[in-house]
């Protein structure tokens, strides 16, 4: 039977380096664009406030997922040595 391994390690450093990632995630507008009065520009103005919001909310979401895969991470490595403990005393 071959074994399940978790690398905890590497499961930090990957889940680090996705957090510092999610953190950038943002929509670059230009000041002028923002502030032009010529049409069709003028018309994308709410529409890039709620692409704002949106990008927001999915950055919320992915760095609290990163938080949880960190933390089952965590769990699952004291499990892991709980159980290789108890084997070992039996």
């Amino acid at each position: 039977m071959d074994a399940i391994k978790l690398n905890h390690e590497e499961l930090m450093e990957k889940t680090k380096k996705m957090a510092s990632q999610a953190i950038k995630i943002e929509l670059p507008l230009e000041a002028n664009l923002l502030q032009t009065d010529m049409n069709p520009f003028t018309s994308y103005r709410p529409l890039m406030g709620e692409i704002e919001k949106l990008l927001l909310e999915y950055r919320r979401i992915l760095l609290t997922d990163i938080d949880k895969i960190r933390s089952e991470g965590a769990m699952l490595k004291k499990m892991d040595e709980k159980l290789g403990n108890e084997i070992k005393s039996n």
